[in-house]
Order: structure tokens, then sequence, then C-alpha cells
């Protein structure tokens, strides 16, 4: 009982203080808040936006009007929509100042670029538009507005000077385009390091207009070319030799690996320089391995001591030889390196196999054969076959002279190159003439059983008798 009383003791002296605690236990009298009422409304703008003129600018895309004051910012997910209402990812952010929502105009020459994969400045590309537009008010509160509208974009032409146009590597300027009888403009670099990046510039005087890519980082695929502020360095991910061709008028770049489809030979028996020799490419550019493309052969007969070299034209340019090449010699032709140039130091017939993008060099022997119908076995027999080379003539002036045919039937002759398959260097005889097969098939050349091919490299003739 002591315990029961005391309980109640306390509870009396708790209900005998002074202070009111009435309005706590009562129910709350606060209701909810009065909602904001946010009224907007977006119109089009019919804003047609030009790049030549819009350049760097923020564009109105919409026009709009409310009736709240406390509207403090608006922001806006501009979409890309076509005519069967497909959304596309070409998301660019728009803000709202002085009743009109804007974006970038650099933006939209952006996502033209980048959809279309080119700066076609005569066209005008019309955008169906889809913008999610936010409107804030100071106090946190939002509304979520939807519109729609079509924005023409004209891009702005690709600037053509007569100084032309020049790339650059890393920062440095790496050669002037040379323009082509098609209208496009090409020239070739070389790149030292991984990742390098390029950019190209039209020249005006001292003035320079920089251009690249709309994406950061491409790597050296097609692409449209963006200009000025939108222009990012285009990526070349391994070092090599590139050709860049630019296509002024469709607004076009394209890097491509830059494939020699000539390549020359001078040296001490061609008055260095005197007479540049050109070099015969193999049948599509390629050889067996799918690795090495770029090959080039010759069968010729050098003297003894005889130095040469190469070039990729019939210039001094880009010349290279002995030293600057790795040199397989397989014909024992007593080769040495003789400083830049190549020397042979036995005298006799030889083919070089030639593959300029790696420099190297094999020193081969003087094979050539027949093959096909006029030989024994026909086209079961195998290519190469021994008992179907040409005899080599000991002089310069004389003739290689193959054997006689088995059967009546259209000849077929080639020269072994190393690493080639065999109708990559074919030929034939056209009216007195070696005709060299360089892509595609050649007429047939139908002979009697019984006859011989006599060919003349050092005059390119042959006859069938």
């Amino acid at each position: 009982m002591k315990k029961i009383f005391f309980g109640l003791m306390a509870l009396s002296a708790l209900t005998a203080c002074d202070g009111d605690y009435s309005d706590y236990a009562a129910p709350q009298k606060y209701g909810p808040e009065e909602p904001v009422t946010i009224q907007i409304a977006f119109s089009p703008s019919d804003y047609a936006l030009d790049m030549a003129s819009d350049a760097d600018k923020d564009v109105p895309l919409f026009s709009y009007t409310t009736s709240n004051e406390e509207i403090t910012s608006i922001t806006a997910e501009i979409i890309r929509v076509d005519e069967g209402g497909d959304i596309y990812n070409d998301t660019i952010p728009g803000y709202g100042k002085d009743g009109k929502l804007y974006i970038s105009a650099n933006d939209m020459d952006r996502v033209v670029g980048t959809r279309f994969g080119c700066h076609y400045a005569d066209y005008v590309y019309n955008f169906d538009i889809k913008a999610d537009i936010v409107a804030h008010t100071a106090s946190g509160d939002g509304t979520f507005v939807s519109a729609k509208t079509t924005l023409p974009v004209k891009l702005a032409p690709i600037p053509e000077y007569d100084d032309g146009y020049k790339a650059t590597v890393n920062g440095v300027a790496a050669g002037n385009f040379a323009k082509q009888a098609d209208g496009t403009y090409r020239v070739s670099i070389s790149t030292t390091e991984k990742n390098s990046s390029i950019l190209l510039y039209a020249i005006n005087g001292a003035n320079e207009e920089v251009m690249g890519s709309y994406i950061e980082d491409n790597n050296a695929t097609q692409a449209g070319i963006a200009l000025g502020t939108n222009a990012k360095t285009i990526n070349i991910a391994e070092p090599g030799n590139w050709v860049i061709i630019l296509d002024v008028q469709y607004g076009t770049y394209a890097i491509e690996e830059d494939i020699p489809t000539e390549f020359y030979m001078t040296g001490s028996e061609l008055g260095w320089g005197g007479t540049w020799l050109p070099l015969i490419l193999v049948n599509s550019n390629w050889d067996d391995s799918g690795k090495s493309k770029g090959v080039f052969w010759i069968l010729r007969y050098f003297q003894a001591g005889e130095m040469f070299k190469f070039a990729p034209q019939n210039e001094w340019k880009g010349d290279f030889g002995g030293n600057q090449m790795k040199v397989e010699d397989k014909a024992e032709a007593g080769y040495t390196n003789d400083g830049s140039n190549c020397k042979i130091e036995k005298a006799g017939w030889y083919t070089l196999t030639l593959r300029p993008m790696e420099k190297s060099l094999v020193i081969g022997k003087p094979q050539v054969y027949i093959c096909g119908e006029t030989v024994k076995g026909g086209w079961d027999a195998s290519i190469p076959a021994e008992a179907n080379i040409f005899t080599v003539p000991a002089d310069k002036d004389g003739e290689f002279v193959s054997p006689a045919f088995v059967n009546s039937g259209n000849v077929r002759m080639f020269t072994l190159v190393d690493g080639i398959d065999w109708w990559r260097t074919e030929y034939n005889v056209y009216d007195g003439k070696i005709v060299i097969r360089t892509e595609g098939d050649q007429p047939g050349v139908w002979s009697e059983a019984g006859k011989k091919v006599y060919l003349n490299f050092l005059t390119m003739t042959g006859e069938i008798k």
C-alpha cells in the first residue's frame, strides 16, 4: 500500500504544476498548404538556324508566357523526333530567359554532323523537336511541360581559300592538301606515336580556321567536318602512314591507311635520278598473307656493283634504301649495304620484291614459268612446276625461253615473287608486248602445241613462236 500511495502523490505533484499542456494534447489545427499554381505556355519561335551567322550563339527555340512571377528557372532537354514519332538519343540542354527558351546553335550543329555523318552546307536539315521542359519557383515547386516544333538547320559552308588546307599531327604541321581531279583534297601524313591527334586547317593568308571531327577521339573513320569550337581532334590509334581525304563540297573527311599504288627505283645504272624505273604492283595490291598491302616487284638484270634505291614517285622525295631497309638476299647476289643505297655485287638477273610500307626488300632468283592448258597435266599440274620454268639468259639483252608447249591451248605465264601467289604476278604477250595483269583477268592467248614463249624483260617485249 505504501508503494501505491507514493505513486499517487507523485502524480498529484505533477498535476499541480502551473504549466498548461492542453494545446499539445488537442488535435493539430494546421491544414494542408495551398498549392502553387504554375501557369506557363510555350509556342514555337519559328527560328531558322543558319550556322554561317549563328555559330557560338544561343538561339530561341520557343517563346513562353506565364502569370506566375515566382518562376526562377526553366530548363529543358531537347530531343529529336522523326516524322514517325521515333525518338532519337540526340539530346541537348536548353534554358529559359526573358520569355524565351534557348538552345546552343553549336549543339544543334553537332547533332546534325553526328547524325548524318557529313557537313553538307547547301542542304536544309529539318529537325522535328520534342522539348521536355521543367519550370521551377524559388520555393522549389515545379511543373513539367512537353512542347514540339520543327527547327530548320543550315550548316556553314566549309571555307575555301586560295591557300588551301593543311593537316597537323600532335600540333605540328604535317603537310598541305593537294586538290585532285575529282574535286577532293588529299594529303599523306605519318604518325610515329600511338593515339596521335589530327586537326585540319583552312588557310587564308596568316589566318587559319580550324576543322576537325564532331566526335572526340574519332578513330580515323569517315565523318562530317566540324568547324570552329565544334572541331574535335581526330584520333589515330596506331603509328603508320595515312592519307586524309577531304571532301569540301559534301563536308566529310576520311583517314585511310596510305597504301602506295606506284613505286620507282633509280641508281648508278639509271643515272641517279636521270631515269626512274617503275616497279610492278602485284595484282589486287595485296600479298597472300593478307597483312602486307602495297607490294611491288621487278625482274631486272643488275651489273656487278650496281647501286640503287627507291622512291614513291619519279623524283627525289621520300627516297630510301640500304641502311634504311630490311633486306634479305635469297639469290646469293652478294648484297651489301652501301649507306643509304642498296648494292648488288654479282652481275645477273634478279627478282626484287619491295614492301615499301615495311621498308623491306627480298632479292630472289629470276623464276619465270608457264602454267595452265599448255603444260603437261594442264590445270592439274602443280604451280609452279620445275618442268615449266623458263631458261634464264646470260646477259641483260638475252631472252627468257619457255619449254615447248605440250598441249594446244591458252598460254599462261608468271614470275615467282616472294610471298605472292602466281596469278598476282601474271602477264601475257599481246601485239609483241609484255602486258602485266594488274586486276581482273586477261584475255586468252591461244597457241599450238610445240611452240615456245620468248620474253625480253629489258625491252618488255615478247613473242610466241
